[in-house]
């Protein structure tokens, strides 16, 4: 209802700022899980290379026995790069897209449905049926005298 829009803007940024501070603390987590898995998968990865070393390792390392702390760093970081940051498996986005009724969303008994019960508190079942009441002709209205 319009007028109780500036209070559902004020709960819309609420909301937004909740996501946001939750987006920061699944961020942080992600990223230290991150890590974790990639050095764990270095330090297994370690000892099936450090005989065989791949070309491109050959052609970065200048020394000519390079110490597993040198190949652990290398693998870290093509490791790390593979899997991306935590922002790229998990981004929450919150965005309020304002729509206009259709008559096909008024047909919808679903739509009405959740709506009369979203209005339910402010007496809105009632009006929500008036609303959408469909005639053929205008309804007889009682008149009093």
């Amino acid at each position: 209802m319009r007028r109780n829009r500036p209070d559902f803007d004020k709960r819309l940024k609420i909301l937004g700022a909740q996501i946001d501070e939750f987006n920061k603390e699944v961020q942080k987590e992600l990223g230290n899980m991150l890590n974790e898995a990639v050095k764990a998968l270095a330090r297994t990865l370690l000892p099936r290379i450090r005989d065989d070393l791949p070309q491109r390792y050959k052609r970065v390392l200048s020394v000519i026995t390079p110490s597993d702390d040198d190949l652990l760093g290398i693998l870290e970081h093509d490791l790390a790069s593979s899997f991306g940051n935590s922002a790229e498996v998990f981004k929450p986005e919150f965005r309020c897209v304002f729509k206009d009724v259709t008559y096909e969303s008024i047909s919808d008994t679903r739509f009405r449905d959740a709506l009369g019960k979203a209005l339910r508190d402010s007496g809105g079942e009632r009006l929500v049926a008036q609303l959408f009441s469909e005639h053929d002709a205008a309804p007889e209205v009682q008149v009093h005298e």
